[in-house]
């Protein structure tokens, strides 16, 4: 029971069952709003979350008469944070600081957290937690499904391989060298400020080559 004057969380049922008020158009929002003791702006997030809210009510794992659920009940899930994370990059979606936390926000509004904000330093935390790291991304790795590969190098690949030494075999890759370009770290003092100018863009393409025994290399071919 919640004493006079202050806010009582509601339960998601609840939540529901105010939707539906509002829905129904009977009462305006600030009426409904002072009906059930609430700031109408606790009302308009209601409205605004409705889906995740709905989404919760019909879960089959949520009791619908819980109350708020503690923070510390959102950072115990982590593991199922992590899944999410995983099946999102299964599906070669780009993540970003950013789009972990507003997924992560959605789940605690959807274990009825009200309070729970996903902030950088809860991110870092997070991070930590699950080995998470920035990393650039290889343009052509993706270029040809595992399965493809897979099927040539059984097939096709062995046929090959058994036609020619493997002194005879090379492989071939053009790589971009920037000749000029300078690292972008550097050893300084913590108290100094460290910036650097536009870097450098100049480079040229180069072809390296060699066999299958690496008894033969040969000369880098040079465009640029």
């Amino acid at each position: 029971m919640c004493s006079r004057g202050k806010y009582c969380a509601k339960t998601v049922k609840e939540k529901v069952a105010i939707l539906r008020e509002v829905d129904e158009r009977k009462a305006s929002k600030v009426e409904i709003a002072k009906k059930h003791g609430m700031p109408p702006s606790t009302l308009s997030t209601y409205v605004r979350n409705r889906k995740a809210i709905e989404d919760a009510y019909e879960a089959e794992d949520f009791a619908s008469n819980k109350k708020k659920a503690p923070i510390s009940q959102v950072s115990g899930n982590c593991d199922r944070c992590g899944h999410v994370v995983k099946e999102m990059r299964s599906t070669d979606i780009l993540l970003s600081g950013p789009i972990i936390m507003a997924k992560v926000a959605d789940f605690a509004l959807r274990m009825n957290v009200e309070d729970f904000v996903a902030s950088e330093g809860w991110f870092h935390r997070f991070r930590d937690r699950h080995n998470l790291v920035f990393r650039v991304l290889s343009g052509e790795a993706k270029e040809v499904d595992a399965e493809t590969c897979a099927t040539w190098r059984s097939g096709a690949l062995q046929q090959y391989l058994e036609s020619y030494s493997a002194q005879d075999i090379f492989n071939a890759d053009e790589t971009a060298l920037f000749y000029k370009l300078q690292p972008d770290r550097t050893v300084t003092f913590k108290r100094d400020s460290c910036a650097g100018g536009k870097r450098s863009k100049e480079r040229i393409t180069v072809l390296v080559a060699a066999n299958m025994t690496g008894t033969e290399k040969v000369p880098l071919f040079v465009v640029g």
